[in-house]
């Protein structure tokens, strides 16, 4: 089970950059996307953030190191038995687990 709040801090892993071969990958890969045009900021800014994705990956690890996996699963228990309450208290009686 992974936790969700590991979703929402999802960071590159730019440790790759720091080789010579992620560095020229990540190069080549972004001059392969303008291929010569002169790109407008938006489309500089998405080119970036795809290419980081393609070569850097995401890391999941959390904010707070010193919160375990156990920790993380109390709190998805507890942050469940929320939502099913407050289901339970507008009256939906179909509650999957997310």
């Amino acid at each position: 089970m992974e936790p969700s709040k590991w979703k929402k801090l999802d960071r590159r892993d730019f440790a790759n950059l720091r080789t010579p071969e992620g560095a020229v990958q990540f190069e080549t890969k972004l001059k392969a996307k303008f291929k010569g045009n002169q790109p407008s900021w938006d489309e500089l800014a998405e080119a970036l953030t795809a290419t980081a994705h393609e070569c850097c990956g995401v890391t999941l690890l959390p904010n707070k190191p010193w919160i375990d996996a156990e920790c993380w699963k109390v709190i998805e228990e507890k942050r469940h038995k929320q939502r099913r309450n407050v289901y339970k208290e507008n009256g939906i009686e179909n509650f999957a687990r997310k």
